[in-house]
């Protein structure tokens, strides 16, 4: 009896240690947007999102509000609700030159009101962004993770992503 107690605390102990060896990351993420340089209306919208995380355990930042809106017969109408804003989750992974980083990246936002199609009273138009990419990056290093121009913006975006050891 008291060799398998003495296994099971050792287990626990080797367990506990495995835990808080862990190497833990800084994961910089950054959306660059870019209106298009022919039109008066060229901007830049610039978007970062910092997170920290163990190796193996994935970060998530949900900044993004719900918007509500009804749709269905006059007669029973149905309250749904749309989220609008940014969504970024990655999950880093050890690497022998670097880290490997798995993210899912998601940005939505309304169309403008002269670009909606139909009427008065219909649910509001929603366009929407997703990318999920992995990628081993070098340490302190800004990466270019993702370009792509958005139809329906006709906006450039380009998503970088930067990590950084925080403990060995």
């Amino acid at each position: 009896m008291r060799p398998t107690l003495l296994l099971l605390v050792c287990a626990a102990l080797l367990a506990a240690q495995d835990r808080s060896a862990a190497t833990v990351y800084r994961l910089n993420i950054e959306l660059v947007e870019q209106a298009d340089a022919q039109t008066s209306a060229s901007q830049t919208i610039h978007r970062v999102y910092e997170m920290i995380s163990e190796a193996n355990s994935a970060a998530k930042i949900n900044a993004s509000v719900r918007v509500p809106y009804w749709s269905g017969p006059v007669d029973q109408p149905q309250l749904h609700t749309v989220a609008l804003g940014s969504i970024v989750e990655c999950t880093p992974r050890d690497a022998e030159h670097g880290v490997r980083v798995d993210c899912a990246i998601e940005s939505s936002y309304l169309a403008p009101e002269g670009n909606r199609p139909g009427g008065q009273g219909l649910p509001p138009q929603m366009h929407s962004r997703q990318l999920r990419s992995a990628a081993t990056i070098p340490f302190s290093e800004r990466v270019l993770l993702s370009a792509f121009d958005d139809p329906a913006s006709q906006h450039h975006v380009d998503i970088y992503v930067t990590a950084r050891k925080v403990t060995p």
